[in-house]
């Protein structure tokens, strides 16, 4: 009997003692102002004298902003500290720590963990370390550590350091490091900074190769400095053995998603004596290169937009010559039309326009101003190239009059030209119009409308080639009427495929006025006369959305139109082909002193102006699959010049990711028949293949006179780009490396 009451005897100390649960849990007591701890595990064992959990297989402490699981965990309430074994897993907020052992203070969220792996969510960065101490909210130290954005366990590269401090702001510090790929080492330093655990961070970014035959061995290297969160830069250093050191900064900044600007300036005393790039005869007339460009997007008060637009070069074979690069031309035009929307200007182009805008929006009306500046790069053609200052622009839209079915609308504009050479102006044009449509029960539609078209000027200075009068004013009407219908039929058995057809007949008429005392600068300096009839036909064919009948996409389009004007199609056949004003023409001016046979030139004005009937345009576009996309467009000229332009492009793309664009593009008046391929062709998983090429039939143009082939790696935490380019003047061969997630870093 007494050994019965014994053994109950010391079951009930124990039970005194401890209190043992299975699969069960524990709300332990609060830190000051949070909520409760929890723990739980297989098995938990809690010793009341000392206030010690003991959990056992699958243990965890919780809480809403924690996680801690190890198969061992002994929890010390008096202290609030964790001492886990086997299996750590340490989760705060978006980073997880994971080793063999940890000691873990619930209080200050600090602690140490052997043989640890720090993973960095943020800018998926792997840490692994003999010893990881975690000393701050974001704040660790480690020992014998690696880093990388590779996956584990095989990492592609990795930097390997003696001791690395990740500071708060989420730069890590290293001493002792090599850079190794693959597991051999391939740099050394004895001091490292990386950003690992924030989005910005000042530091190098990674280099940029190049060898050309034309600038010698060159090196890119950016810096990037990081203001603050909304503002930043980036020094570009070029060195270029056979040109000298070109120079470049960026400034960026973001206030709100509606406010922000880009602004990018480069600069060589260029050394190479070579005025005749691309033997064009075209001489750039300057040692000193430079480019300013800028992009900047602000909402103001009042919903208030402002964009500005500069561009500024120093020669016009500037950006051909410096294309590539993070700060050529092409990186630049893809990051101002993916950031603004707009891209710049053909690098070709020999005017380039710089402006300022000032637009708001009203439920009826619109009002604008704008100031443009044009960078003639042409020698000499600066001071007789006019620019805006301003343009305002009023306009109230399409509104209905009282109950009535006629509709009034207002278009007016007060320009003032100015340039040092030639004739500078004002004007203000007021263009009201009255419209009229009429339903034809719904069979046909027809839309009867008139404008009067009234221009006021006030004019400065002399031209010898124009002779406008001092104040000179016109007053032009202009009649349209246009009668069209849609013809539809669905087919399929769900009656979503629906093919529609729009044929349309259009007259427009404006007097004839010879407009002699009217200064000309743009195309509304002359209103071409019309007595104008023009057909076409548009034939689509749509797929209807089955959950939706206001939701369509387009398969196939196909347009036909052509006009007859009594006064002559010179006026149209320059408004189909684009050209319309002292800009337009400009080009075109310096193609024909630039182009060697001169027969072959086709003056619009002179030409055509005996032609009545313009050249017949098509257009045709095909979408059969989200991975094929076709487009045609033509002009067919039937008083004997035949086709006058013809655009084609096709786009194709595959599930592995390979994409190729094929594109050819044709103009007898401007002579230019090119056909441009860009292929990116998926070789392996990792591994594409590129090629693309611009290939000229003109006589007066080597034929491919540019072409490139590369290939490109691409890893889960690197890639590597090489290409090499040729063109008419020079060869080279570029190189590229970027470590994802880690695009800044030092190393000295």
């Amino acid at each position: 009997m007494k050994i019965k009451y014994i053994f109950f005897y010391f079951i009930g100390i124990f039970c005194f003692l401890t209190n043992s649960i299975f699969a069960s849990n524990i709300d332990l007591s609060k830190d000051k102002n949070n909520d409760p701890w929890n723990i739980e595990a297989d098995t938990l064992s809690y010793f009341h004298l000392t206030e010690v959990v003991l959990g056992e297989g699958n243990a965890k402490v919780t809480r809403s902003d924690m996680f801690l699981s190890a198969d061992v965990i002994i929890y010390d309430k008096a202290k609030n500290k964790v001492f886990a074994n086997k299996n750590v897993v340490i989760k705060v907020s978006e980073d997880i720590l994971e080793g063999d052992e940890a000691e873990f203070d619930l209080v200050t969220r600090t602690g140490e963990v052997k043989k640890g792996h720090l993973f960095l969510k943020r800018n998926n960065v792997h840490l692994l370390a003999e010893e990881i101490k975690k000393t701050g909210l974001e704040e660790y130290e480690a020992k014998k550590a690696n880093i990388s954005t590779c996956p584990l366990p095989k990492q592609a590269w990795n930097f390997k350091c003696n001791e690395l401090k990740l500071s708060v702001s989420g730069n890590a510090v290293a001493t002792g490091n090599t850079f190794n790929v693959k597991g051999i080492p391939l740099l050394y330093s004895p001091w490292l900074s990386i950003p690992i655990n924030r989005y910005r961070k000042s530091g190098f970014l990674l280099p940029y190769f190049t060898s050309s035959s034309r600038n010698g061995i060159e090196v890119e290297v950016p810096y990037f400095w990081a203001i603050n969160d909304s503002l930043d830069m980036t020094f570009y250093q070029r060195p270029m053995t056979e040109r000298g050191w070109m120079e470049g900064v960026e400034l960026r900044y973001t206030l709100t998603n509606e406010s922000k600007g880009n602004i990018r300036y480069n600069y060589l005393e260029d050394r190479l004596n070579d005025n005749d790039f691309n033997k064009d005869g075209v001489i750039r007339g300057t040692d000193d290169r430079w480019w300013l460009r800028a992009r900047a997007d602000h909402k103001l008060p009042h919903d208030i937009d402002l964009k500005v637009d500069i561009d500024l070069v120093s020669d016009m074979d500037y950006l051909r010559e410096f294309d590539d690069g993070p700060s050529g031309y092409e990186e630049t035009d893809k990051a101002f039309t993916r950031e603004f929307g707009r891209g710049l200007a053909d690098k070709t182009d020999w005017v380039r326009p710089s402006s300022v805008q000032l637009t708001k929006g009203f439920s009826e009306a619109f009002l604008g101003v704008e100031t443009k500046y044009f960078d003639n790069l042409v020698l000499g053609e600066q001071d007789k190239t006019p620019f805006t200052l301003p343009k305002i622009t009023g306009q109230f839209f399409k509104n209905r009059i009282a109950k009535s079915n006629f509709y009034y609308s207002l278009d007016s504009n007060y320009t003032h030209y100015w340039r040092e050479t030639g004739i500078s102006y004002d004007r203000f044009n007021l263009n009201p119009e009255l419209s009229y449509p009429i339903n034809f029960s719904n069979k046909a539609n027809l839309l009867l409308s008139s404008r009067l078209e009234t221009s006021l000027y006030r004019k400065y200075n002399d031209d010898p080639d124009q002779k406008p009068s001092d104040h000179a004013a016109r007053i032009l009407y202009h009649l349209q009427g246009e009668l069209s219908t849609i013809l539809k039929k669905n087919y399929g058995s769900d009656q979503t495929l629906v093919h529609s057809i729009r044929p349309a007949l259009k007259y427009q008429h404006r007097p004839e006025d010879k407009q002699e005392d009217v200064p000309y600068i743009d195309v509304y300096d002359r209103l071409e006369p019309q007595n104008r009839i023009t057909y076409s036909l548009l034939s689509y064919l749509s797929q209807r959305n089955k959950d939706s009948v206001f939701s369509a996409s387009d398969l196939l389009r196909f347009k036909i139109e052509q006009s007859y004007d009594s006064y002559g199609s010179a006026s149209s056949t320059k408004e189909q082909y684009g050209y319309h004003s002292y800009f337009d023409f400009y080009d075109e001016l310096m193609r024909k002193l630039n182009y060697k046979d001169q027969k072959d030139i086709i003056d619009v004005d002179k030409e055509f102006d005996d032609h009545y009937f313009s050249p017949i345009l098509a257009e045709f576009e095909l979408l059969p699959s989200p991975y094929l996309y076709f487009r045609y467009d033509t002009t067919y000229n039937i008083y004997g010049y035949g086709v006058t332009t013809a655009n084609f492009l096709t786009r194709i793309t595959n599930l592995r990711g390979s994409t190729g664009d094929l594109e050819y593009r044709y103009s007898k008046l401007t002579d230019i028949s090119e056909l441009n391929l860009n292929l990116l062709m998926k070789l392996t998983p990792e591994w594409y293949g590129i090629y693309q090429t611009r290939y000229s039939f003109e006589d007066n143009i080597d034929s491919e006179f540019k072409s490139a082939y590369g290939l490109r790696y691409v890893g889960s935490c690197w890639t590597f780009t090489t290409k090499y380019i040729k063109d008419q003047d020079e060869q080279r061969v570029t190189f590229n490396v970027e470590l994802l997630g880690m695009g800044n870093w030092s190393m000295f």
